[in-house]
């Protein structure tokens, strides 16, 4: 209850979301009163500034270049512009960690550039503490595995990718397992070639989206050569193979010492020569599967 002429004293709370003017609107519904009462007030909001205070003194920037994969980029080039005045404001290449640090740079707004010659990522960037961001360039790894059509694996394959524009943009050898892997390639579209001693043996074209990996067929077949005297085994005998098919392919070899000789060879047909001392001994083999021969 109150007195005749005595003050009333209400608090309101208001939260703005945007600077501006504003003007609240408050009613007073008095009970058993058949009156009300109706304040104006003018608001003028100011919403605190992202730092507290102006933001002064040197900042550090580290950039780590990653593929899609998440693996670093070791010699990426990375330029730091001023974001107003579009200067150049520093540039280096990320280490073996795929890293680069940039220090003493002002507060600011920055756009950041890194590239490893074909692909490229941008971004801007408010620094006003020391940061560390990642540069996500669109790479990606192709894993290829070759196998003979029995399934077994061809190793010193030589394996080549190229894009859709002809350019070589990878190039390896398959090892124990049949396995080469590269990194690092772009997305689209590529055309991978396998050769095997200078001999083609097989072409596919793919689509790269993703990291990947492949199995294909080379027609790469194990000969071995069984050197053999009147029924005896003949050890340290040389071995030499020639295809008939491709001038200057021949290999060479020597029987260990149970009269074996293995050779790695593309399909084809091939001349097979056995000498040791007065013994010569040769035959010839379409060789379309792994094949044990015996030259008597």
């Amino acid at each position: 209850s109150l007195n005749s002429g005595e003050p009333v004293e209400i608090e309101w709370t208001v939260t703005p979301v945007k600077e501006g003017s504003y003007r609240a609107v408050f009613t007073i519904f008095l009970k058993d009163a058949d009156y009300t009462v109706r304040v104006l007030e003018g608001i003028n909001s100011t919403l605190p500034k992202p730092f507290p205070g102006e933001p002064r003194g040197l900042v550090n920037l580290t950039v780590i270049c990653v593929d899609r994969g998440g693996r670093s980029l070791p010699n990426c080039l990375v330029k730091i512009y001023d974001n107003e005045t579009g200067g150049l404001v520093a540039s280096n290449l990320t280490d073996v960690d795929g890293v680069v640090t940039v220090y003493n740079l002002k507060v600011g707004i920055y756009k950041i550039e890194a590239t490893d010659g074909l692909a490229k990522s941008s971004m801007v960037l408010q620094l006003y503490r020391n940061t560390v961001v990642k540069a996500l360039l669109d790479k990606l790894s192709l894993s290829i595995k070759v196998t003979n059509p029995g399934g077994r694996p061809v190793d010193s394959v030589l394996v080549y990718v190229r894009d859709s524009q002809g350019l070589l943009r990878f190039a390896g050898l398959t090892n124990s397992n049949g396995t080469v892997k590269g990194y690092g390639l772009p997305a689209g579209n590529y055309t991978i070639v396998l050769r095997w001693k200078g001999v083609p043996v097989g072409s596919y074209s793919i689509q790269l989206t993703n990291d990947t990996e492949l199995s294909f067929t080379a027609k790469v077949y194990r000969l071995v050569v069984k050197a053999s005297y009147r029924g005896e085994r003949l050890p340290a005998a040389e071995v030499l193979v020639s295809s008939t098919e491709r001038y200057g392919m021949e290999e060479y070899a020597i029987t260990d010492g149970e009269g074996l000789a293995v050779f790695e060879l593309p399909e084809g047909i091939y001349e097979i020569k056995v000498s040791r001392g007065q013994y010569v001994g040769s035959t010839e083999i379409e060789l379309r599967r792994d094949t044990v021969l015996e030259v008597k």
